[in-house]
């Protein structure tokens, strides 16, 4: 049930050959991150390292941990025409990005606590980077995102090593 999302601010290219099939890509994105927990655990916040609580007589209609962060991508991109027609573009791509966290709450609605947005750092990563990978026709991309570095501080992790991985789908390319 986690998801994320880019909303990219900024996106540029450059053209490293002369019949434009290979490009070095580079941007600003906003990235919204949305971790689902399951059952009722919660985390906790103002603790020195990841704390999770269960709280099983409380009823979590919504329980998140929400974290944005400033990414910048570079990637180089490969574009082929395909058909006779050369209507219809592959494009591959593969790079890298890095970040700052710029935000992080834990969105909960009970019955018992009502609605509730909770800031607080979570002993999140304040940097995050890792590998990017992208193949497209057209105007859909399929991506994956592999994180090296880890969602929470490595020496306040609480035994929670995470590397985040996403998947998905991008509507409009870049």
């Amino acid at each position: 049930g986690s998801m994320n999302w880019n909303l990219h601010l900024v996106q540029q290219r450059i053209r490293l050959t002369k019949n434009n099939d290979l490009h070095l890509l580079y941007g600003l994105s906003l990235e919204f991150n949305k971790y689902l927990f399951e059952n009722d655990f919660t985390i906790q916040k103002e603790q020195s390292e990841v704390t999770f609580v269960d709280n099983p007589t409380v009823d979590f209609k919504r329980n998140n941990l929400n974290v944005t962060y400033a990414m910048v991508p570079l990637m180089f991109r490969y574009n082929a025409k395909l058909g006779k027609s050369k209507n219809v573009t592959l494009r591959l791509a593969a790079g890298g990005y890095a970040g700052l966290r710029i935000a992080s709450r834990l969105r909960q609605d009970s019955d018992e606590f009502g609605k509730q947005k909770i800031r607080d750092d979570y002993n999140l990563n304040n940097v995050r980077y890792g590998l990017a990978f992208r193949a497209g026709v057209n105007l859909i991309d399929f991506y994956v995102h592999y994180g090296l570095s880890e969602v929470f501080k490595s020496s306040e992790n609480g035994g929670y090593e995470l590397q985040p991985l996403n998947i998905g789908i991008s509507i409009i390319p870049f």
